[in-house]
């Protein structure tokens, strides 16, 4: 099915490139670009799906 972005924030970031991304789809969803988290720890206390990833990004992108 295709997934069209139709707006970006983006995060600050030296290359402009590798930035925490937040960005909005023709599908009423948010798509999180960010870092990948491996601690087993934090995954296990998220309780997430086999089909699902955490992604980790600066809560000033979300107006924290």
């Amino acid at each position: 099915m295709k997934l069209t972005v139709v707006q970006v924030l983006r995060g600050d970031c030296a290359d402009g490139k590798t930035c925490p991304t937040l960005a909005d789809t023709d599908r009423g969803t948010c798509l999180v670009v960010g870092k990948v988290v491996t601690d087993p720890e934090a995954l296990g206390a998220l309780g997430i799906g086999a089909d699902e990833m955490a992604v980790e990004v600066p809560a000033s992108l979300l107006g924290r």
